[in-house]
Parts: C-alpha cells; structure tokens; sequence
C-alpha cells in the first residue's frame, strides 16, 4: 500500500501486474479491495490504464465504491463516459466496440448497474447540474443551438451527456429484450420529466421569450428528451418478445413521455415553448406511431390513457390539425364532425373515429 504513494503510478503498476495474477482478482476481491478503492489507486488506473479496471469492474460490490468509481468519470469531461456517449450521439442503443465503459455499465453488468441505482445517480448529477446553471445569466444553455455538423451535436452541453446515457441505457434494455425491473431496478417515470421541469425553471428565471425560431440549447435538450422517449415506444412496439409477455414497458415508456410533455404543456402556458414545438413533438414522438395499424392493441389504450387523453383543451385543435394532415392529408373540420373522406381504408376509419371519441368523451374536444 505504501508503495503506490511512493512512486509514479505507472512504475507501480508495472510492478503489481509482475507479482500479481490479475486473473485471480476476482476470486480474491476482499484481499484487493482497500487497494482498488484508494482513489490515488482509482485515479491511476483510469487514466493509465483503464482496461485493466473494465475487466474486474463486475467485482464492485458496495454502493460507495461504485459511486466513487462513477463520481471520476463523470468529473472529468474529458473521461470514457464523454467519449464513449459522443460516439453515441444519435444512437438509440449502444454500438459494439464502440465504449467499453458504457458496455460494461448498460449490458455486461446491467445486474450490477440496477442495484446500485445507477438511474437515480444519473438523476441527481443531472438535478445538480442544471441547478448550478439556473443561476448563470450567462449560461451556454440560453444560447441558440449552433451545430457545425451532426457528430457535434450535444458536444458542448454537459447536459446532453446524462440525456444520452439513459437513453442509451433504455434503447439498449429495450432492443436486448431486457425488463430492467426483472434485473433489480426500478423505472423512473420522472427521470427526464424532472430535468425538463428544471430547465421550465430556469428559462422562467432568464426573463426571456421563445419562438419557434429563437429558441434556446434548453429548447434542444427537451427536444432530445421527448424523441428518446418517443423512440424508447417505437423500440418496444417492435419487439414482439418483450410485446408478448408482461413488461414494465408497455405502462413505462408512454407514462416517461406522458410526464414530459405535462412540463412542456406547463412551459407553454407560460411562453416558453412555442406552440409549433409541441405540435411537431406530439406528431412524431406519439401520434405517427399511435395511427399504426401494427400498434399493439394494449399499448394504443396506453398511451390513449397516459398521453392523448392528457393533452390541454387549447392546444388540441392546432395538435390534431397539423397531426392529421401530415398522416392523412384530412381537415380538421372534416375529423370534428365525423367526416373522414381521405380515409381509404376501414382500419383507419375505425382507428380516427375512436381518436374522435377518446377526445369528445373526455371533453377535449367540445
């Protein structure tokens, strides 16, 4: 132990790998843990060598140790964590060989990663960080989005980093036919709508106005939000394993977007989001996939329950005209009083005529 403070870590290490089989690690963990969770030990290895703490990472067996060794990635921005979601950056899943970071937290120890409630650390980094922010007159967060290209998207918002990961972490259950709540974890419902709710605040306090055309990197970051949501419904309705079995999904994914949007409709009701930005989110994130035929049928009554019927009395004309014309071509005039002439087949007269009345019987429509 004394010898790690003594010399440069890399002559340390280079040492301890010659008398030491690493392949025994594992089966000897107590004898290496007060070495392992030395953070000058720690702080070597990622830097160093950060295979070597990859491959004895599913040793990790106490939630302190866990948070500390997630606590040196996420304060370093220039760690794995950085570079392994940017080469994720408009990736619903993870992409093999591309992080072996992210690999190791979202699929070879998923186990691992629920137990310690990894969702609920991702939380409270990202509650923290747009807490420091909401008092920065300055904040890079109120600037409007520049993007050089498409690789940079994201690249200079911290905040982008931690939307990402879960995304990352739900599209990757998700498509591997995983129920996170059968691996020791639990869904947060709230997990993006109390960052957007944060970033509803902090916009409120900036004493600025939006419109669709000046917005802001926050606007952005809930755009992120609500597609990741949205494709997290589109990944599950695909997937016919997780479709015929009972999953936490089919009631998780359309509440998480039906609580994001209930911050938006906040937001909007005070001038901060732009009436355009939530017809657009409402059509491509919920509506397009709500009028496919293929829908599963308990998952349309879902998201009928838990986003559709949610939807504020005075937005619904100006949502269901934009919605219905982009998929149908139909007038709203035309879907109000129960005439639907674009329709050409009986499924979709069916389909919009309970649309028709899920809106009526609920008084969203009068």
């Amino acid at each position: 132990m004394e010898l790690i403070k003594e010399v440069p870590f890399d002559v340390f290490f280079n040492i301890f790998r010659r008398y030491e089989d690493i392949g025994l690690i594992r089966n000897a963990w107590p004898q290496f843990h007060e070495l392992f969770t030395q953070p000058i030990f720690l702080n070597g290895i990622i830097h160093y060598q950060p295979e070597f703490m990859y491959r004895n990472w599913g040793c990790v067996d106490r939630q302190g140790d866990f948070d500390q060794l997630l606590d040196l990635f996420i304060d370093d921005p220039a760690s794995a964590y950085y570079k392994g979601i940017q080469g994720h950056w408009n990736s619903g899943a993870l992409i093999p060989y591309v992080s072996q970071l992210l690999n190791e937290l979202i699929s070879l120890h998923l186990r691992q990663s629920m137990k310690f409630g990894i969702i609920i650390y991702i939380s409270k980094k990202g509650n923290s960080h747009l807490h420091r922010e909401g008092f920065n007159t300055n904040s890079i967060y109120l600037q409007t989005p520049i993007f050089l290209d498409h690789a940079s998207e994201g690249s200079q918002l911290p905040m982008f980093f931690h939307i990402q990961f879960i995304s990352l972490l739900y599209g990757t259950s998700i498509t591997d036919n995983i129920d996170i709540e059968e691996y020791g974890g639990k869904n947060m419902y709230s997990i993006y709508s109390q960052w957007i709710k944060h970033i509803i605040e902090n916009l409120k306090l900036s004493g600025k106005k939006f419109t669709e055309k000046d917005n802001s990197n926050y606007h952005w970051l809930i755009s992120k939000m609500l597609d990741n949501a949205g494709d997290w419904m589109r990944f599950f309705n695909e997937n016919e394993t997780l479709n015929s079995t009972f999953c936490s999904y089919r009631e998780f994914n359309p509440g998480c977007l039906g609580l994001c949007l209930k911050e938006v409709y906040k937001g909007y009701e005070i001038g901060l989001i732009p009436i355009e930005y939530i017809k657009s989110h409402l059509h491509y994130d919920v509506l397009s996939l709500y009028y496919m035929p293929n829908l599963n049928g308990d998952f349309r009554g879902v998201i009928e329950k838990q986003i559709i019927a949610n939807i504020p009395e005075q937005v619904v004309i100006a949502v269901f005209s934009y919605s219905l014309n982009e998929e149908f071509a139909m007038n709203f005039d035309d879907f109000y009083n129960g005439n639907f002439p674009s329709l050409q087949h009986q499924s979709e007269i069916s389909l919009i005529s309970r649309l028709r009345n899920l809106l009526k019987e609920n008084k969203q429509l009068v």
